[in-house]
């Protein structure tokens, strides 16, 4: 497996946003432990500042 770190605020949205929108926002929270404040699916603004704010990252495995 390869390891791919993604650290740029809007790579990091767009990823979770892909997760939110495929297993739902409510899941999410329990699933990747994501606290979704709003009640709906974030907007990739609101997940782009929460990714600054709390200086998250995603980790992508890939086979070699």
């Amino acid at each position: 497996m390869h390891a791919d770190l993604d650290e740029e605020p809007a790579g990091v949205a767009s990823t979770l946003r892909a997760v939110i929108e495929r297993i739902g926002w409510q899941a999410a929270r329990r699933q990747i432990g994501l606290t979704v404040n709003v009640g709906r699916t974030p907007t990739l603004t609101e997940l782009e500042q929460a990714v600054r704010d709390y200086q998250l990252a995603t980790i992508t495995l890939n086979p070699r």
